[in-house]
């Protein structure tokens, strides 16, 4: 009786726990139980990241403990995994579980840790809902998508996204490079196999299987692409390969075919995967910056084309990818247009006639397949003829786009050469004028004659200094050092230079500093009724003023082919200005405003000053000195923006940025002087009342 008893007891409490994880697993056999099993599994895991940012790591372990056993093994996933994914991937599940586990055991909450925890519970998750979505194919279940869940409550958004909610993307820029990587290490798998080491063998096969075609997404993307047989089959020959080496006999032939087959699928399939990504691209609207990317467009859809074609690809990419090239690039990109408004209607109509051929070919009878073999080689000759025209279009458009850039950079090197000059010009303009207007009113006017003397040597030496600084470059150059370090070199001086003048300039701005320096330049002579003082007190005025002019035209004359003329262009203009504003001062007795005149100049020598800084700091570069190598990218590269110095790397940013600001810096510091000045001359006169 009590041995009765003792059964009936059992059998209840086996009856009990039977029923207990029957429970745990019902929930997730009804309506979709394999979407239900990944949404229990993706509270456990985010219910397991709630407690190690709580600091709990043993009940965050627990949490990732029961996503494996409550539910990846009770529910039977781990063993449908198994049957209907793979055995590898079953494994690469379970590691990731363990993965997993060591990750949330980590004490360290600072920011980089929490990123590395949540991606590796969200690449988990996303392996989980992968799997899960096969297995509900398979059953006719729906697919489903990840879920978020905090405090136990389901959310519609991830709450931890600040951490990089998203799982672990594809490292490689095409699926074509991540065959690539796959090819090297079955290179390896083949070489060690063949030398008999099986164990390495095989771990390198699991690396290239697991870290490259799972890691990379490559097995995800051939499942969505191409469904369950296609990616079935890569899963046979990868599980066929291990099971050759994991038999430790050296079978030559077999595993030569399956290897073969293998990586002959995986090629195919890389291929076609890049071909569907580039049409989708072209599809989604792309804007080109030139033509010559357009025309690349094109012909790379058309050559997705003709791989198709090839295939005997008739229901997909083949007609897709011809429209695509016609649709979103000929006409929605504007490069019909552009042909017809500026290479005439006949240039378009060739191309328009072309496609149309093209398009005929693809496009079969509703309800019919096109014949790919019947029209291969009509393809091919239609292709090959947009292929041409467009090309060739292109190139004159990008002529056109070249020239008219040059143009634009050209005029704005004759508006800095002008510019230049003007400035220099007008101040030492300015000088003789004070000077001379300073004799006339004092009564010395028998001096004048040696103020006008200086003033013709100073200009008379700055054309020498021109021409010595020419020739001492030339000399520097047939010694061997690169033209481009000399540029680069003269480019920092004029930077040093232009720094001190507009610092000069704007501490002058003020009618009564300027007043008060020509007063002192011009008086000492004139007391001790010096000749040579007045003549190189002028002669300094210029030549100073001079020389600046050479040393600034330095980098300007160093570009392109033209940028002379453009330079001597805007000196030629600008000198016959000065003649005219000289004249006006000194005839007319018209007056400039040093205020305005000096603080407009000044903020220009600052321009000029940051960009000769890019300008040299590139020259250096491509002297040899050091490498730009740190290239930032929205930064427009072409001759306008080049002109003014700037080029999209950091070595040469970081320079004008800091530049930028310690001018900036002169700048207001030289204000509040003046600013200061004023108040205490303010100051006396208020106590004298």
């Amino acid at each position: 009786m009590k041995k009765t008893m003792r059964c009936f007891a059992l059998l209840a409490v086996l009856m009990l726990l039977s029923c207990a994880l029957a429970d745990e697993a019902f929930q997730y056999t009804q309506g979709n139980r394999w979407g239900s099993s990944a949404d229990r599994i993706d509270r456990y895991l985010d219910t397991a990241f709630e407690q190690y940012l709580a600091g709990d790591n043993a009940a965050a372990f627990d949490s990732v403990n029961n996503a494996y056993f409550k539910v990846y093994e009770v529910t039977g996933f781990e063993r449908q995994t198994m049957t209907y994914v793979s055995g590898p991937r079953k494994n690469a599940v379970e590691l990731e579980f363990t993965t997993c586990k060591a990750a949330v055991k980590k004490t360290e909450l600072d920011e980089n840790t929490k990123s590395a925890v949540r991606g590796e519970l969200n690449k988990l998750k996303a392996m989980i809902r992968e799997d899960a979505n096969k297995l509900a194919l398979k059953d006719g279940e729906k697919q489903t998508e990840t879920t978020f869940w905090q405090n136990g409550v389901q959310l519609s958004y991830d709450p931890w996204s600040q951490y990089g909610g998203e799982a672990e993307g594809s490292k490689y820029a095409s699926w074509t490079e991540a065959y690539g990587a796959i090819e090297d290490l079955m290179a390896t798998v083949a070489k060690e196999y063949n030398g008999k080491t099986f164990s390495d063998a095989a771990e390198t096969l699991d690396n290239a299987y697991f870290s490259i075609y799972w890691g990379s997404g490559f097995a995800g993307s051939v499942y969505d692409a191409f469904g369950y047989d296609s990616w079935r089959s890569v899963e046979d020959n990868f599980t066929a390969l291990h099971d050759l080496i994991r038999a430790e006999k050296l079978q030559k032939t077999p595993y030569g075919n399956t290897e073969r087959k293998l990586m002959n699928g995986l090629k195919r399939r890389a291929q076609r995967l890049d071909d569907i990504a580039a049409v989708k691209a072209v599809k989604d609207g792309k804007s080109y910056a030139t033509p010559t990317d357009a025309a690349e467009a094109i012909v790379r859809m058309n050559g997705v084309a003709l791989r198709a074609v090839s295939s005997s690809d008739a229901d997909g990419l083949l007609s897709e990818s011809v429209k695509a090239a016609y649709e979103s690039v000929w006409l929605d990109a504007g490069v019909r247009e552009r042909v017809d408004r500026e290479l005439g209607s006949d240039s378009a109509a060739k191309v328009d006639e072309a496609f149309e051929e093209a398009l005929s070919l693809v496009t079969a009878p509703e309800g019919e397949k096109v014949d790919c073999e019947a029209i291969s080689g009509a393809l091919s000759g239609a292709l090959e003829n947009i292929d041409a025209n467009v090309t060739d279009l292109a190139a004159k458009l990008r002529q056109a786009d070249d020239t008219a850039q040059e143009k634009k950079a050209n005029w704005a090197t004759a508006l800095g050469s002008f510019g230049i000059i003007l400035r220099e010009g007008l101040e030492a303009i300015l000088v003789i004028s004070a000077i001379i207007a300073y004799l006339v009113k004092s009564g010395n006017e028998k001096s004048l004659r040696q103020v006008y003397i200086g003033a013709i040597l100073g200009i008379v030496a700055s054309f020498m200094a021109a021409a010595a600084l020419y020739y001492l470059k030339k000399a520097f150059t047939q010694a061997g050092m690169a033209q481009e370090i000399i540029e680069g070199v003269t480019a920092l001086i004029a930077v040093c230079v232009l720094f001190y003048v507009s610092n000069w300039m704007i501490s002058k701005s003020e009618a009564a500093a300027w007043t008060g320096y020509i007063n002192d330049k011009v008086r000492s002579g004139v007391e001790r009724k010096s000749a040579f003082t007045l003549a190189f007190t002028a002669f300094l005025s210029v030549f100073r003023e001079g020389a600046e002019v050479v040393l600034f035209y330095q980098p300007m004359m160093s570009g392109k082919e033209g940028s002379v003329g453009m330079v001597l262009a805007g000196f030629g203009v600008g000198c016959a200005v000065l003649v005219v504003v000289y004249l006006a001062i000194t005839k007319l007795s018209i007056k400039l405003p040093i205020k305005l005149f000096f603080t407009a100049t000044s903020i220009l020598m600052a321009v000029m000053c940051v960009a000769f800084l890019g300008s040299g700091v590139k020259e250096l570069s491509e002297g040899g000195l050091f490498e730009c190598t740190l290239r930032v990218t929205g930064v427009p590269e072409n001759d306008v923006v080049q002109v003014l110095g700037i080029y999209p790397y950091l070595e040469t940013l970081v320079p004008q940025l800091i530049l930028s600001v310690v001018l900036l810096i002169t700048f207001m510091m030289a204000h509040y002087r003046q600013k200061i000045a004023v108040l205490k001359k303010q100051v006396p006169a208020t106590e004298t009342k």
